[in-house]
């Protein structure tokens, strides 16, 4: 209760964790104990978006896409300056959920500025990230040639990051299906 931005910081990676593992009903609650802690943890380069972590938990969950809830946590972003981790952005939650409902330009267009953003500041792990939705995004768009070039940028870079070859079966396997 006298550490607003830990109970925040803590529901916020607990939704992101939930919701990686498919139960979104949980990381929707715990989204919203996020938000409701009240700390402006979006400034804080550590953890996700409350705010972006709402909205997708709540999209996932079946509650519809909001997208001013998204835009909130964006604006929110820009007025703090915050030029930390993209992949902690609520613009990447936001660029999710146009993907997730088929607005693939606009998608594209923001995976984009986050990737180049992430490469301009040397974090590999939201560069890996922004690539790997690229490649779900450009499969989706038809674009496999595309696809097939983030996909191997993804391998690279896991490789790089971890030098085994656990995580990029999954892209390049995702083109060869299609």
């Amino acid at each position: 209760g006298e550490a607003p931005e830990v109970a925040s910081a803590a529901h916020a990676v607990l939704a992101r964790l939930l919701g990686n593992a498919g139960d979104y009903k949980t990381a929707y609650r715990h989204a919203e104990l996020a938000v409701a802690a009240g700390a402006v943890i979006e400034s804080n380069l550590m953890f996700p978006s409350p705010l972006g972590e709402l909205g997708l938990a709540g999209f996932m969950a079946g509650k519809g896409f909001d997208e001013r809830l998204f835009e909130r946590g964006v604006e929110l972003e820009a007025k703090l300056g915050r030029l930390g981790e993209p992949y902690q952005s609520p613009r990447l939650h936001l660029a999710l959920g146009l993907l997730y409902t088929g607005r693939l330009d606009s998608a594209r267009a923001l995976l984009g500025e986050l990737l180049e953003r992430s490469v301009e500041i040397g974090r590999i792990r939201s560069t890996i990230g922004c690539v790997l939705h690229l490649v779900e995004l450009e499969v989706r768009a038809g674009r496999l040639d595309d696809a097939e070039a983030f996909a191997a940028e993804f391998e690279h870079l896991d490789r790089q990051l971890r030098g085994d070859l656990c995580g990029e079966w999954y892209p390049s396997g995702l083109v060869a299906v299609h």
